[in-house]
């Protein structure tokens, strides 16, 4: 990733909290992660070239928020 991209995608993320907070505010907070998380999937099956590579993006991915969580903890807002 380039440090444009960087910097867009820690703008699009502030953003993104910014309005998924509002939207917690609204419906319940496991509504609004499995919003989140299909519109994800949809995204990942668009850019992906085969299914092989989407399963490897979505795993990385999964590792990289279970280790978000061990680090920052549940039930707390994460920085």
């Amino acid at each position: 990733m380039t440090d444009q991209q960087t910097l867009l995608t820690s703008a699009l993320t502030r953003e993104l909290r910014e309005w998924l907070l509002a939207r917690a505010a609204l419906h319940p907070i496991p509504v609004v992660a499995s919003a989140l998380v299909y519109e994800m999937s949809a995204l990942i099956a668009r850019c992906a070239d085969t299914i092989e590579d989407a399963d490897s993006l979505i795993d990385g991915w999964a590792e990289t928020m279970k280790l978000q969580v061990r680090r920052f903890g549940v039930g707390v807002q994460h920085p």
